[in-house]
């Protein structure tokens, strides 16, 4: 999901698809982005100038109040103008990194390891929500078995979704479960077990992340 709402102009990956690391899933339109950015980089430069104003005529002024040129509250004064100018500062700075933040959120990325693409719900041109899902994925982690009941054989970790108010049945009865993966658009089974149950929920997809160990060659048989 983004991290951002906005529209979608590109989305090229398919159901089926086989994705590597930090590989482009989709993107917005940019150009919201673009100028909330460089707005937020005026603003930081102004606050910069006015604060480098502020802190000159402090200095001046603390000079010219030790030679008692001028009053204490008169050099209070400009201290105060010069807090309010980097308080605005800090706060123009602030902005531009948040604005920098969802520009850089609006291209959609695969942060997992080796993935499967197993649904897909929008499409080029719809508008979506910030946190709203774009595609449904299962990593794929090769390890290496651990016991002779693998043969000392590659196995692939799939990583899926399950829903949060479903886990406690899943984890009542997690010894005694099959799992089959099916990706509908290519009409692909995959069979495996449970290993692993994500102890915390995402807060946006309300879901646990659960481990099912699938056999090597079942995966080269289905993606060769």
């Amino acid at each position: 999901a983004f991290r951002v709402g906005g529209k979608i102009i590109q989305q090229d990956i398919k159901v089926g698809d086989i994705l590597s690391a930090n590989q482009i899933l989709a993107k917005l339109d940019l150009t919201d982005f673009i100028l909330a950015e460089n707005i937020a980089k005026s603003a930081v430069n102004i606050a910069n100038s006015n604060f480098i104003t502020a802190k000159n005529d402090y200095l001046r002024y603390k000079k010219l109040a030790e030679k008692n040129f001028v009053s204490s509250a008169m050099l209070e004064n400009k201290l105060n103008i010069l807090n309010a100018a980097q308080a605005q500062l800090n706060h123009s700075n602030n902005q531009l990194k948040l604005n920098t933040n969802q520009k850089e959120y609006a291209i959609l990325k695969n942060e997992n390891s080796k993935s499967i693409v197993l649904q897909k719900f929008t499409e080029v041109g719809q508008v979506v929500a910030a946190g709203q899902a774009i595609y449904k994925l299962a990593i794929i982690d090769e390890s290496k078995a651990k016991n002779k009941q693998k043969n000392s054989k590659n196995i692939y970790e799939v990583i899926v979704d399950f829903p949060e108010n479903q886990i406690q049945n899943l984890t009542n009865n997690k010894d005694n479960l099959q799992f089959e993966i099916s990706i509908l658009e290519n009409q692909i089974k995959l069979f495996g077990t449970l290993k692993e149950i994500s102890p915390n929920a995402n807060v946006i997809s309300k879901t646990h992340q659960i481990k099912i160990e699938i056999a090597n060659s079942e995966l080269k048989n289905k993606f060769a």
